[in-house]
């Protein structure tokens, strides 16, 4: 875990503004909404808070699984509505990148045995 810095007051309004619902991750609408001076570009600001604004992204995710988990139920209910293979789609990925994954069925042998299948190779023998 990285050393959290400490952040300006301009550059933590910034952080909340592309993350609201007014900016929806536009940096150039967060920057206006956190009160930069006129013509301060994304290219000057954002470079300088990719940590933070991942750091955020993470959070954003992890509070909206909720949301994607109803998403995917209500596509249960419904399959046969219109765009539920998108949305189901939608909240799988939402999922998958707020860290709740598919368990993977590994099947262990004992004595670590790996069992492998075979290859599809053909021997020929010639007589001769």
């Amino acid at each position: 875990m990285t050393k959290e810095r400490k952040l300006t007051p301009l550059q933590e309004a910034f952080l909340d503004a592309l993350f609201s619902d007014e900016a929806k991750g536009d940096p150039a609408i967060a920057i206006k909404l956190a009160g930069y001076a006129d013509g301060v570009q994304p290219s000057h600001v954002v470079p300088t808070l990719t940590d933070e604004i991942i750091e955020r992204a993470k959070k954003y995710l992890a509070a909206n699984s909720g949301k994607a988990i109803f998403g995917m139920f209500d596509t249960m209910d419904k399959p046969a509505s219109a765009g539920a293979m998108v949305r189901l789609k939608a909240a799988t990925e939402i999922l998958n990148r707020a860290g709740v994954k598919e368990k993977e069925q590994v099947q262990e042998m004992p004595n670590g045995i790996v069992i492998l299948p075979a290859k599809n190779t053909t021997i020929t023998v010639t007589e001769g």
